[in-house]
């Protein structure tokens, strides 16, 4: 019983990855530090296509159908002019840890 205890105390205490974190770092650890002045070249191997529109309600979306292997990254004409100035710093910036 005490054994028992053990193992669900360890269990409950075991910190469950953030599926977001992990799959930023494998998309980083596959693509590299600069992928994100290379999305014309990286979106089409991962069965996205890139489109800017003009829009105020929104800075970017993923739109993908389930069980469908492709969709598109939408980004507004907003944010292609702002990220030319502002995103190499944010590149810069690790991710945080786990």
């Amino acid at each position: 019983m005490e054994d028992q205890l053990k193992n669900d105390i360890r269990k409950s205490m075991t910190v469950k990855p953030d599926p977001v974190l992990a799959a930023s770092r494998a998309f980083l650890k596959r693509f590299g530090e600069n992928c994100g002045t290379r999305l014309q070249e990286i979106l089409p191997e991962i069965g996205l296509q890139l489109h800017y529109r003009k829009a105020t309600s929104y800075e970017g979306a993923l739109l993908r159908m389930k069980g469908i292997p492709r969709g598109y990254i939408v980004l507004s004409s907003e944010v292609q002019a702002v990220r030319r100035s502002t995103l190499p710093s944010a590149r810069n910036r690790p991710l945080p840890s786990a």
